[in-house]
């Protein structure tokens, strides 16, 4: 019976334990409730399989460490559903967490704050073993110690891993890039090897989003460099997905400012942007909004959609440029204030060019131009201003556009296409009519009336 019960408890999985931790707590210290929660991260180390840990508001002049060198799953850090602030911390990191959930949001806020206040470490970290993890709601600035770096430092570094998601964060202010994610290449993860969502991301020293390796989704996202010079040495890209065979989504985003929008360097199959905002308003360096170098060898034949996107004064440079498949699919686009559609023929090597439009607005001229007019209509979409890219009743580009309700069927906003689709990242959505009046009619001043007045 002793030896019955011996393997009995050997066998049976710890229960899973809520844990709190609360910098300004004063009881027993023990984690076991918010009147007793821990007050320091170094209390952390305890964490094992499948606890929850409630994280409450304040400044922790300390590191958000969790996890060690034995792996850890399912395991989730949440702020306090009730937090009207952020928890700020120096740096964080998940450490061989897998299946694990990081989720600092509450309602629209994003609470997890990183400040790092060594100029020498990255904000955050997704170390060791980590896979199928979650970050939600968290928020690294490093622009306290950006200056003080003397080599690049990211915001958010993934060591390795795989299906990775990052959900409505922001990253900024630093010397390199804003997202650094080294993942595995392999084509049979699809969609999923890692995405970003709903996330902020602004004023990088180097990318926007970069990946060594593997594919990425990157889903209503904002990239937006605001004038700042890049640091070291670096060439800054919105996004640069490359030296890969995996897949690339990138779609219903905005991405400004960097001297190209996405580089796709070394990469072959399944490559697609879609329902995408590229605006060099301000930019000075010799940009493009898409530009793509040498293919990945192997995986199979190239399927690149390039498709309903909007290119907005990329006037030092070109909108489009690099070498792209033959079977490429390049429909349905809109370049305004674009020095070129494309260069050396980039576009006009594709199979499947057609239906798109370029257009130079008042006052904007250039010399010598590449528009390949044989490939795209000159039509003024008529935007509602110079930064808002949403169509007018004016727009010649509204109802000319490719159906490609085959591959997607919103767009932007989130707008059905339906059967007319316009060009650009956003359909044209018509105003409701101004009801008429109703009540009392009050005129003040006089009123000439020619013919009958019928009043009822």
């Amino acid at each position: 019976m002793k030896e019955f019960l011996a393997i009995l408890l050997y066998v049976l999985p710890m229960s899973a334990a809520t844990l709190y931790l609360d910098k300004a707590a004063s009881g027993a210290n023990n984690g076991t409730s918010w009147a007793d929660a821990w007050t320091s991260t170094a209390s952390l180390g305890s964490l094992t399989n499948n606890d929850t840990l409630y994280v409450r508001q304040g400044v922790y002049s300390e590191a958000l460490n969790i996890g060690s060198a034995a792996s850890t799953t399912n395991l989730s850090v949440l702020i306090d559903p009730a937090a009207t602030g952020p928890a700020v911390f120096t740096w964080g990191q998940f450490y061989n967490c897998s299946s694990s959930l990081m989720n600092g949001l509450v309602g629209t806020n994003r609470y997890f704050r990183f400040t790092t206040t060594s100029p020498i470490g990255h904000g955050f970290l997704s170390r060791g073993g980590t896979t199928n993890t979650t970050y939600r709601g968290i928020f690294v600035d490093r622009s306290s110690v950006t200056g003080s770096d003397v080599a690049q430092q990211h915001c958010f570094y993934s060591e390795n891993g795989q299906a990775l998601r990052l959900e409505s964060c922001t990253f900024t202010n630093t010397s390199g890039d804003c997202v650094s994610l080294n993942m595995v290449s392999t084509l049979s993860l699809g969609w999923t090897n890692a995405v970003l969502t709903n996330c902020y991301i602004y004023k990088p020293g180097d990318d926007g989003v970069e990946l060594t390796s593997g594919g990425v989704t990157l889903d209503h996202c904002i990239v937006d460099f605001q004038g700042k010079a890049p640091l070291f040495g670096g060439h800054p890209d919105g996004v640069q997905p490359g030296r890969s065979n995996s897949f690339v989504l990138i779609k219903d985003s905005y991405i400004h400012g960097p001297n190209q929008g996405v580089f796709f360097e070394f990469m072959n199959t399944n490559i697609w942007c879609i329902n995408t905002i590229f605006d060099d308003t301000g930019g000075t360096n010799v940009n493009r909004g898409i530009n793509s170098s040498s293919m990945y060898p192997g995986g199979g034949d190239p399927n690149w959609l390039i498709a309903n996107c909007t290119f907005y004064n990329f006037r030092v440079y070109s909108a489009i440029n690099g070498g792209f498949p033959a079977l490429t699919r390049f429909v349905n686009n809109v370049a305004v204030n674009c020095r070129r559609f494309s260069v050396d023929g980039s576009v006009t090597n594709f199979i499947n060019a057609h239906t798109n439009a370029w257009y130079d607005e008042p006052g904007v001229t250039f010399g010598t131009t590449e528009r390949n007019q044989g490939l795209s209509y000159h039509l003024n979409p008529a935007f509602v201003s110079t930064n808002d890219w949403h169509l007018t009743a004016l727009s010649a580009i509204v109802g000319i556009g490719e159906n490609l309700s085959s591959d997607f069927t919103i767009d932007r906003d989130g707008v059905a296409r339906g059967s007319s689709w316009d060009l650009g990242a956003l359909q044209y959505v018509a105003s409701a009519p101004a009801p008429a009046p109703t009540g009392a009619i009050i005129i003040s001043g006089s009123i000439t009336i020619s013919g009958r007045l019928l009043i009822q």
